[in-house]
């Protein structure tokens, strides 16, 4: 598996006293958001450095939104680049294909299964 090299986070090598890790970042939609607030955390602890990273599926997603975040700006700059982006996610995820109509809202019955959702998986079912 390749890693990447982050040093700490300013290209320049760790500074006496730092504490050295690396980083195991896991995939799943909802680890990744998860994953977004623990880098948010050690990217405050300035006597961390961050040697190497190896990641799967949304964790890869985060690795390179860190380092582009740590490229472009230091350890604020890959901060504010995870924020960015997972806002981002959460706005596009919020925009569903299917979204509840009246009737779903009525019967209180809204955003687990709109009645389109029950539809498409009832003509799935059908059709194996």
């Amino acid at each position: 598996m390749d890693q990447l090299d982050y040093r700490t986070g300013t290209g320049r090598t760790a500074e006496a006293g730092a504490k050295t890790v690396n980083l195991a970042l896991q995939g799943g939609g909802s680890h990744g958001a998860f994953t977004w607030g623990v880098l948010d955390r050690l990217l405050e602890e300035k006597g961390l450095a961050f040697e190497g990273i190896t990641r799967t599926s949304a964790g890869a997603v985060n690795a390179v939104v860190l380092a582009d975040g740590l490229a472009a700006g230091d350890r604020q700059g890959a901060r504010e680049a995870l924020r960015v982006y997972w806002r981002k996610v959460s706005a596009l995820s919020s925009q569903r294909l299917m979204p509840p109509t009246p009737l779903n809202k009525a019967i209180d019955f809204p955003l687990v299964h709109p009645l389109g959702f029950v539809f498409m998986t009832t003509l799935r079912r059908h059709t194996r």
